[in-house]
């Protein structure tokens, strides 16, 4: 995978300066839907653009997609209060692929739910964290599926 690519959507109360530390995590660790220090982060730092309502998260470093795979985006998110919302996406089309071996372009399958995250007004996100970390972090779980000709 040489880029990937998450449309922001219907964003309120967030802007580009939120959102920091954007980590893309392979989900192949021990705990399933949690990030442990098992799990391999991939696809370099996310670099985040938000105007107006709408925006992206690219991810522009190549890495090896070789099995059906889950991932696992994590953000810090700052300056969050009640109401803040994020609708975030994940269309096939917004991976880009080419073979390892061949170098011919792969074209992406499958697919991912798109997922909504609201500040609550009791002042946090709901997360899989034994503790709380100081900034409020946006977690979601998108599926790729990708053979690796």
């Amino acid at each position: 995978m040489s880029q990937l690519v998450v449309d922001l959507a219907s964003i309120t109360g967030i802007v580009t300066g939120d959102v920091t530390n954007v980590k893309l995590w392979a989900d192949t660790g021990a705990t399933a839907g949690a990030v442990d220090g098992t799990d391999t982060q991939v696809g370099g730092a996310g670099s985040v653009s938000i105007s107006g309502a709408t925006g992206t998260i690219t991810f522009s470093t190549a890495f090896t997609v070789s099995a059906a795979t889950n991932y696992i985006l994590q953000a810090d998110v700052a300056n969050l209060v009640a109401d803040d919302t994020v609708t975030l996406a994940l269309p096939s089309g917004n991976l880009t692929a080419s073979g390892v071996t061949s170098g011919a372009s792969i074209t992406a399958s499958g697919s991912a739910t798109n997922v909504t995250h609201t500040q609550d007004a009791g002042g946090f996100i709901p997360r899989p964290f034994a503790a709380a970390p100081a900034t409020p972090r946006f977690i979601s779980r998108p599926r790729i599926l990708s053979p690796n000709p």
